[in-house]
């Protein structure tokens, strides 16, 4: 038995020694094949009889964009067992339009994990192979791609590996593409609450980051048809200008860089090449996506230099901004080299991109929350400082006010006294005025020359009466008039020999200087008529009532005698004449007179 094992090992070895053992579980079936790359269209029945097959001697293939020219992979694949076993092969990387799969006898091999509108059911286009027990099989796979970069690799797994590892890498890219677009809409709701532009620059820049890397892993051919697909590869460079150019206005509005004149006219430069670039190398008539490419790569290390040097410059909002992008240029240069060909790390790490991506936005989003911190501090700060200014000027302030208020305390107590002399003068040159009149009157011949004497002598009386009251208080704003019409009252009662009594209503009614004086001469003039021309049956009695409401005065002066007839319109007397003239001249209000019941005068004014 055991010679009989060693001799189908040993047959085997010989049979199948070009070929490929199916026996492992997962393994990399690239290096081991061959590659011919065809710049003349050659049809498949040509290519078989092409003997320029060269070896592979790495596990991935990244040749740049070869717009045109194909690439055919021939492998020979051998099961040694007993038993027929199933493959699956899984090519990375690649859109499912741009491969063709023939068997060794030209026969088409169509991927069962395809839907019927072309697009892919997992993340990665693959065929079930079956091999038959002591077997092999070879395999010519066309790859054409005109649009993006010519990288890919080839695994042979098994039913159970295979679905495994699909299952994983869909959770993990649902997992970083849920992150990404959560922050995205978080971002959107703080846009439409504060209305900045630069969080709808972040959403559009994220945006265009998420449409690139969905075609990137090969998302895009799992949630969309063929025909969308065919759109998301011819507009690969319009995607990456649109990233780098939403990425520009974002950084400017969040690095403030108006501040900066050099910096941020070299983002408008960067935004007038993303403008550019799309007509002139995007479209089908020129394509050259390297261009974008290596255009977004010095965006990236000039980002972040602008974010370092902002930062260095003490702008502490751009302390995660620059840090975001730090870790970013290592991935973004490992992606765009990668996608040059000048490196091959993304077949180890093919979501390298989309994990700092994920990183990026969330950084980028505690930065708006970091800048508004900041801000808030020093908001704070500033407040703080300003209340420390505004409390070191009330002292000085209030300082001040202290000097400027003893300075015009002295002063209100020099008017005071000042007032208080000049009222005093005024009455003491009033009562030598008096002093005067009686002495001419004592002269006087005719008692008509003496009664005028006499009303003119009551009536400066009744004036210098106001300038002592004014001298003997302290307020020299306003007279109160019970003390005053009191006042009057007395000295006039005191100057008739005949009984002369007075009935006065007069409650907490202040009147300025001005005024004061003129209601003292109306009523000095009234009580002389009812002295004159009033014959009571009894003593003579004066009623005065004087009250005031809302700056509306009232006074009414009555008698007890006969009543005599007069117009107060167009009155006869000097007397009346002159109350005519004070009440509708000076107090610009009215009276009225009844004589029904002696004579009674009523006047209304307003002050």
């Amino acid at each position: 038995m055991f010679q009989l094992l060693l001799f189908l090992s040993l047959f085997s070895t010989v049979l199948f020694g070009g070929a490929l053992n199916i026996s492992s579980e997962n393994q990399n079936i690239l290096k081991g094949s061959s590659l011919y790359i065809d710049v003349e269209n050659r049809s498949f029945e040509e290519i078989i009889k092409v003997d320029d097959f060269e070896p592979i001697e790495d596990e991935y293939i990244n040749l740049g964009v070869l717009s045109d020219a194909s690439v055919w992979i021939k492998f020979s694949l051998s099961n040694a067992s007993q038993e027929y076993i199933q493959r699956y092969l899984e090519i990375v990387d690649l859109y499912p339009d741009s491969v063709t799969l023939y068997s060794e006898s030209g026969e088409l091999i169509k991927s069962d994990l395809l839907s019927d509108n072309g697009s892919l059911s997992t993340l990665n286009l693959s065929y079930s192979l079956i091999f038959a027990a002591l077997s092999e099989q070879t395999y010519y796979m066309q790859v054409h791609n005109d649009k993006t970069m010519m990288r890919f690799s080839m695994n042979l797994q098994s039913s159970g590996h295979y679905v495994d590892q699909s299952v994983k890498d869909i959770i993990e890219n649902i997992f970083l593409f849920g992150l990404i677009i959560a922050l995205m809409f978080y971002n959107i709701v703080i846009y439409f609450h504060t209305r900045e532009s630069m969080y709808l620059f972040y959403v559009l820049y994220i945006g265009s980051v998420v449409l690139q890397q969905l075609s990137y892993v090969s998302i895009l051919p799992l949630l969309f048809s063929q025909e969308i697909v065919d759109i998301a590869h011819t507009t690969s460079l319009v995607q990456i200008s649109l990233m780098y150019m939403s990425a520009s206005l974002y950084s400017q509005s969040f690095l403030s860089t108006k501040n900066y004149p050099r910096i941020n006219k070299i983002y408008y430069i960067f935004i007038a090449l993303a403008i550019i670039e799309i007509p002139f190398f995007g479209t089908s008539l020129y394509y050259l996506p390297e261009v974008g490419l290596v255009t977004g790569l010095l965006f990236v290390f000039f980002n972040t230099f602008s974010g370092i040097y902002i930062y260095l410059d003490g702008n502490k909002q751009a302390r995660l901004f620059a840090l975001a992008w730090v870790m970013l240029v290592f991935a973004y240069s490992i992606i765009i080299l990668d996608s040059l060909g000048l490196i091959a790390m993304m077949k180890d790490i093919p979501n390298l991109i989309l994990y700092f991506t994920a990183i990026e936005a969330l950084l980028l989003s505690l930065a708006f929350s970091d800048r508004y911190s900041l801000l808030r501090e020093e908001k704070e700060d500033s407040d703080h400082k300003l209340l420390e200014t505004l409390q070191a000027q009330k002292v000085l302030i209030d300082q001040e006010v202290e000097v400027k208020t003893q300075d015009l305390n002295l002063a209100v107590k020099k008017e005071k006294v000042l007032l208080k002399e000049l009222h005093h003068r005024t009455k003491n040159n009033l009562q030598l005025i008096l002093s005067l009149i009686r002495m001419q009157a004592s002269h006087a011949e005719h008692y008509e020359t003496k009664e005028q004497f006499n009303q003119l002598e009551s009536r400066i009386a009744a004036i210098s009466r106001t300038h002592e009251i004014l001298y003997l208080k302290d307020d020299f704003e306003s007279i109160d008039m019970q003390t005053y019409i009191e006042t009057l009252c007395s000295q006039m009662q005191e100057g008739v020999l005949e009984s002369l009594d007075f009935d006065l209503s007069i409650t907490q009614v202040h009147m300025p200087i001005r005024e004061s004086v003129y209601v003292g001469l109306i009523i000095n003039e009234l009580i002389t008529n009812t002295i004159k021309y009033a014959k009571p049956e009894g003593s003579k009695k004066v009623e005065i009532v004087m009250h005031s409401e809302f700056g509306d005065y009232t006074l009414s002066v009555g008698d007890n005698g006969q009543g005599y007839c007069s117009d107060i319109k167009s009155p006869s007397g000097l007397g009346l004449s002159l109350v005519k003239t004070l009440v509708e001249d000076q107090l610009e209000g009215d009276i009225e007179l009844n004589n029904k019941q002696g004579m009674s005068y009523l006047i209304k004014f307003s002050l």
